[in-house]
């Protein structure tokens, strides 16, 4: 599952997702210099795109953290 990193405020759309550490991130966040050097960053171009990514992370993190998650 794909998180949301820190830069992004809540209800920002993310702009770049990263594939290697599974993350959303925002078009200027801060950390995206260390994350670039080897990881696939994929730009989310449309709005469509970034609001399906945003959902996805959202689902997967009540998955992982929700009442019935296995530890």
């Amino acid at each position: 599952g794909y998180q949301v990193h820190s830069c992004l405020a809540p209800g920002a759309l993310p702009g770049l997702c990263c594939d290697t550490c599974r993350q959303l991130h925002a078009p200027h966040c801060a950390a995206l210099p260390t994350c670039r050097p080897g990881h696939a960053l994929r730009p989310l171009l449309s709005d469509a795109q970034r609001r399906l990514w945003l959902r996805r992370a959202q689902v997967d993190t009540l998955l992982y953290d929700g009442p019935g998650a296995q530890p």
